[in-house]
């Protein structure tokens, strides 16, 4: 979705113009259950979030959030690239339980084993929109079908009956990788300074690189003003109160050894929630502000959101709650995988693996890594064993 129809879509006629019919208006009886806005940005790792110490980039609108919210510290993707993530986030299951790990591949997968999130809300009464990418990597099933029975997809809560609590996720799409890329037709079109941009280390100091960084820190102010546009029109709705407001990136990146690679880089994701004063007892510290340094793994994201929503937890999800009355321990481990990394017509699902466990070290401060690479199928056995033990999440 480029960034003219994502405005469009929240309904801004500042910038769009008319605002659409089906956005003019918005319910105004009082929400008895929470409204979930879940937000997420392409490619960026907490590196290029203000809020998170990046030394090339402001992000004032996420900042802001973090202020009058909780911002996680240890928050990882199980896949280093969008499709896998996404399989991961619809399913509650890890896309390597359910063959889906290689980039677009779109295997078929047993629907009536496999449940997506959105079903399980629209069961207790909410409705349930996309906007934006989906990307789910299932081929058995149309991307846009979980999301009708509750809703739609392309929907915004403006589309809700009076009073109908609401479940969103919106994809803000400015920060795409594509928008680095100076050949690319989505690329950025001025940038500033790049001879001011601090490098990664592992990163060659030549003027092609600190164009990239600049033109990606261009890319990151665009997506944190379209998010500051978005809780624009949340607080013009008079919802900002009645909604928590989840906003995450789906994996890292973007530049060489980030998206795609199981490194930090590639997988330390933000993660920033805001919960109203009215949802006190769901805060994970003391006030807003404040940091938790609770791991978080993206395959815990659709149980939590289910959690709080007071609908029904698939026995398939293997994730873990991290926020709410019914919060579960905190993992000792986070799994993240990686197969075939690019697009491809034909994958096979006894290609290799890369698999790495990150294990937080809370009196250190620190993190540990196990790195194990190009794993077979005959050597997922101890891997498996650990999973059905608990010892992962």
């Amino acid at each position: 979705m480029n960034r003219r129809r994502f405005l469009q879509a929240i309904g801004l006629a500042s910038v769009c113009g008319t605002l659409p019919r089906c956005l003019s208006q918005s319910p105004k009886k009082p929400v008895q259950q929470p409204n979930i806005l879940w937000t997420n940005s392409e490619d960026n790792s907490i590196s290029w979030v203000s809020c998170y110490g990046s030394k090339n980039c402001k992000t004032p609108n996420l900042d802001q959030l973090a202020r009058e919210g909780f911002r996680y510290t240890h928050c990882f993707s199980n896949a280093a690239v969008c499709a896998p993530t996404r399989s991961t986030w619809i399913t509650g299951m890890y896309a390597v339980s359910m063959g889906t790990q290689p980039m677009r591949s779109r295997y078929n997968i047993p629907q009536d084993k496999v449940t997506y999130f959105p079903e399980k809300l629209a069961e207790v009464g909410y409705f349930t929109g996309n906007v934006g990418k989906t990307d789910y990597n299932i081929g058995s099933r149309p991307d846009n079908d979980c999301w009708r029975k509750g809703g739609g997809p392309g929907k915004s809560w403006d589309q809700r009956k009076p009073g109908q609590p609401f479940f969103v996720f919106m994809t803000l799409g400015q920060s795409h990788e594509s928008r680095a890329m100076r050949t690319h037709k989505n690329a950025v079109k001025t940038f500033v300074d790049p001879d001011k941009k601090v490098l990664h280390p592992y990163h060659p100091d030549l003027p092609d690189v600190r164009e990239t960084y600049a033109r990606y820190a261009e890319a990151m102010r665009l997506m944190d003003e379209d998010f500051g546009a978005l809780m624009a029109k949340l607080k013009a709705d008079g919802l900002y109160e009645d909604t928590i407001i989840v906003y995450c990136s789906d994996h890292g990146g973007v530049l060489p050894r980030s998206k795609r690679f199981l490194y930090s880089s590639g997988i330390h994701c933000p993660l920033i929630i805001r919960i109203p004063e009215k949802w006190k007892s769901l805060w994970p510290a003391e006030k807003p502000g404040m940091t938790v340094d609770r791991m978080v793994s993206f395959v815990d994201m659709p149980k939590t959101w289910l959690s709080l929503c007071g609908a029904g937890i698939p026995k398939t999800y293997q994730g873990t709650i991290f926020l709410g009355k019914d919060i579960e321990p905190e993992p000792a481990y986070h799994l993240s995988f990686r197969a075939r990394r690019q697009m491809r017509r034909h994958g096979s699902r006894d290609e290799g693996q890369a698999l790495r466990l990150h294990q937080k070290l809370h009196a250190l401060g620190a993190e540990r890594s196990a790195l194990i690479l190009y794993v077979g199928p005959a050597r997922h056995q101890g891997l498996g064993k650990a999973l059905s033990g608990g010892q992962v999440r």
